[in-house]
């Protein structure tokens, strides 16, 4: 893991992690309290969990401007997962060595995993903390010792000071609590003090957070409340984004799903009952594909094809998720506890998520389950469809991973490149941040602007020739050796 991901951590910064960064800048020291503003500022809508993490880096004397400082706790987040795949696959499995490390390989090479995991945000480090909360828990069981109650909800806590999601996967701790007690001699008494300190545990870490947060900066909660907030009513769009979260979670498995066709296929019976259902699956996932009118549950702006064959990806992808559902009863009915409370805070999770603002980060909760839950029933497949299968998703993951990277890598650092350049010629107090603003924006926020003259514009290489105004400087954006996009300085046309 760190010798894949350390080429890729000192890119410049991109999507608003300066304001992460300012932020934590902000949590350092009181001298510069007023960075903190900088977090809000650039639109980040998450807690401030991942800039305190980033704080306590620059406490230890790492050095606080380079970009590589800042993506250290998400670095770490990943590594946190792995420990929770080890231990879960120990637990669960009599060849956990095998299914381990099938499934960290996967895990690595996984392109969001990838790309979250070398970048300054909170998405990997959220739902690390939530993984390792729940194996704390399940230690809890094993040993019945109340430090490991403690210590579990002192992690959730934390994992929804970092992202306010962690929540909406609170039925796995229910089903562990109230449904694992039974298979265990456990006196009521204690069991019910120590989920009185798990409980309390959780909520005056994240209370502690919400309480200094409004004290100091005024925000209760988040920015955003209103994009932010599930709306529950809104029946017709809870369902259609429901719907593309799976299409995105099926996609995300890879080709990891198509080995349990087989199996699908003999569950439905007549020739007639499968191609009902073919056609049923690929017309809803036909229909899920369209885009939505708000959110990030897309391609994003590096998507090399076009809007046709983005709905083809995303049908196969809810193809997948179809066949996933039927691994997942199926892990149930394998009556494994921890699997099943897995299973049973994953289902209301996606439904909740849907609720709100659609993004596909928030699947970072979903991966590393669904992954581990994929692997772990490949010895009903035959092994040579197993390794030609788990091949071919390695293989694949790596491609889209080293496109995603070389796009994210190219593209932070242009813009910073470009920034640099204009500060260098003193033209900052003069130039409108435009196309680089939510990637180099630390450079221009607190700026006091005299009067704007240039600004910054991303045009394609083919459309750099019918620029008429005077440019003064141009950072191209290659990905994989090939120009896909230049940054230029130009003056500010007139108005007509």
């Amino acid at each position: 893991m760190l010798a894949l991901y350390t080429p890729w951590i000192n890119r410049g910064f991109i999507n608003l992690e300066w304001g992460v960064a300012l932020a934590a800048r902000g949590l350092h020291t009181s001298d510069d309290f007023r960075f903190l503003q900088a977090y809000f500022d650039s639109g980040n809508a998450n807690p401030l969990g991942y800039p305190f993490l980033l704080a306590i880096t620059y406490r230890l004397g790492l050095p606080g401007q380079a970009f590589w400082t800042t993506r250290i706790p998400s670095v770490a987040g990943t590594l946190l997962i792995l420990i929770w795949g080890y231990k879960y696959s120990k637990i669960t499995d009599k060849d956990e060595t095998k299914i381990f490390y099938l499934w960290a390989t996967t895990l690595v090479l996984h392109p969001m995993i990838f790309s979250f995991s070398t970048s300054t945000t909170s998405d990997i480090t959220g739902p690390a903390f939530f993984l390792i909360s729940i194996s704390l828990l399940s230690s809890y069981f094993l040993s019945q010792r109340s430090k490991f109650a403690l210590s579990s909800g002192i992690a959730l806590g934390f994992s929804t000071c970092i992202k306010y999601l962690t929540p909406f996967f609170g039925m796995s701790f229910a089903y562990i609590f109230f449904a694992l007690k039974s298979n265990r001699e456990f006196k009521k008494s204690k069991l019910l003090r120590d989920f009185g300190v798990f409980v309390v545990a959780a909520g005056l870490v994240l209370l502690f957070e919400i309480a200094w947060k409004w004290s100091n900066t005024g925000i209760f909660l988040t920015i955003g409340n209103d994009q932010v907030k599930p709306n529950f009513l809104d029946v017709v769009s809870w369902l259609k984004t429901l719907g593309k979260y799976l299409s995105f979670l099926g996609l995300f498995c890879g080709f990891l799903p198509i080995v349990y066709i087989k199996s699908v296929k003999e569950r439905l019976g007549s020739p007639l009952i499968r191609s009902a259902f073919i056609a049923a699956v690929l017309s809803l996932g036909w229909f899920f594909s369209r885009p939505l009118s708000e959110g990030e549950l897309d391609f994003g702006g590096g998507f090399p094809l076009g809007e046709q064959a983005a709905r083809v990806i995303q049908t196969y992808g809810f193809l997948n998720a179809v066949i996933l559902v039927f691994v997942l009863v199926k892990s149930w009915q394998a009556n494994r506890d921890l699997d099943r409370a897995y299973i049973f805070g994953l289902i209301p999770f996606l439904v909740l998520i849907s609720a709100a603002r659609p993004t596909q980060r928030y699947l970072m909760y979903a991966i590393p389950i669904v992954l581990m839950l994929l692997i772990k029933e490949m010895n009903s497949i035959s092994i040579r469809l197993r390794w030609l299968v788990l091949a071919l998703n390695l293989f694949g993951f790596s491609l889209i991973s080293l496109f995603g990277m070389s796009y994210l890598t190219s593209q932070g650092n242009a813009s910073e490149e470009m920034a640099v350049w204009v500060e260098d010629n003193n033209l900052i107090s003069q130039t409108s941040a435009g196309a680089i603003s939510p990637h180099a924006g630390q450079h221009f926020w607190g700026v006091e602007k005299t009067e704007l003259r240039y600004e910054i514009i991303a045009v394609a290489p083919s459309a750099e020739s019918g620029i008429k105004e005077r440019v003064l400087h141009r950072e191209p954006m290659k990905v994989l050796g090939r120009v896909t996009r230049v940054y230029l300085l130009r003056e500010i046309p007139l108005a007509p």
